[in-house]
């Protein structure tokens, strides 16, 4: 198995939220790691998680549906590029996306 073009790392943690940076490009052939990464993401429900996208250079569309699938009411997105929060938010994601 290839080894993904992005990587995500916990760069904050407290009792009641945690924020995770992801870095690199998450293209077709990510989308299995990118989806084991989203589920166990959400699996951490009982705290505000902040996925801080701010290094992120491409988000495959396929991508987008997989953190549409796994994303909770306690998940945000932060830092998107325009590319990346357009397609979030056209994919019915705008409450999650923070400005």
């Amino acid at each position: 198995m290839q080894t993904p073009m992005f990587r995500a790392k916990s760069v904050y943690s407290s009792p009641t939220t945690k924020i995770v940076k992801i870095e690199g490009m998450v293209k077709e052939a990510d989308i299995e790691p990118w989806s084991d990464l989203m589920a166990e993401l959400s699996k951490s429900s009982t705290t505000e998680l902040v996925l801080d996208f701010s290094s992120v250079g491409f988000l495959d569309p396929r991508a987008v549906n997989v953190l549409r699938q796994h994303i909770t009411e306690r998940m945000y997105l932060l830092n998107c590029s325009s590319l990346v929060r357009n397609m979030l938010q056209t994919t019915g994601l705008r409450r999650n996306v923070l400005d």
